[in-house]
């Protein structure tokens, strides 16, 4: 986001931001095809390997992650004895954060030359060359591309 987006948006209230949120909630399963088209259009030539992970991670899931978070910190307001903050509800949020953060690094790339170079590592394993480490390799790699990957260990 350039400086005067994001400025932009600092500059709204506290309530113009929970109205936007209001709209994406209301949104429901149209959010995820409205997504869609809005990533296509702005990354024409990502496939849908790229994308629909980033959609997942943004308007299914993450979505219910943030909400799942705020209204975890609100319980644990109304309820401080019970661990409403624990590690569930900031994981899953962190989990799809890192994720969208994912996405937004390698979708510009794109995926084709980058499942290729997969595709070539593979076949050098296939050839003798230090199989176990250039296979573990390229399962990282590829989970990474697809948007299969945990939270780096912090």
């Amino acid at each position: 986001m350039d400086n005067r987006r994001r400025n932009d948006f600092n500059k709204l209230s506290r309530e113009q931001k929970l109205e936007l949120a209001r709209a994406l909630f209301q949104r429901g399963s149209d959010a995820y095809t409205a997504a869609k088209a809005a990533f296509q259009k702005v990354y024409p030539t990502a496939p849908d390997e790229m994308i629909v992970p980033g959609l997942s991670h943004t308007y299914v899931e993450g979505v219910d992650a943030a909400l799942d978070f705020i209204a975890g910190a609100e319980m644990f307001l109304r309820d401080p004895d019970d661990e409403w903050l624990g590690f569930g509800f900031t994981y899953e949020l962190l989990y799809h954060a890192y994720n969208w953060h994912m996405f937004l690094i390698l979708l510009p790339e794109g995926t084709g030359d980058l499942l290729k170079s997969v595709d070539d590592l593979k076949r050098s394993v296939e050839t003798g060359v230090d199989q176990k480490t250039i296979l573990k390799d390229i399962e990282d790699l590829r989970d990474q591309l697809t948007g299969h990957r945990g939270l780096p260990n912090l």
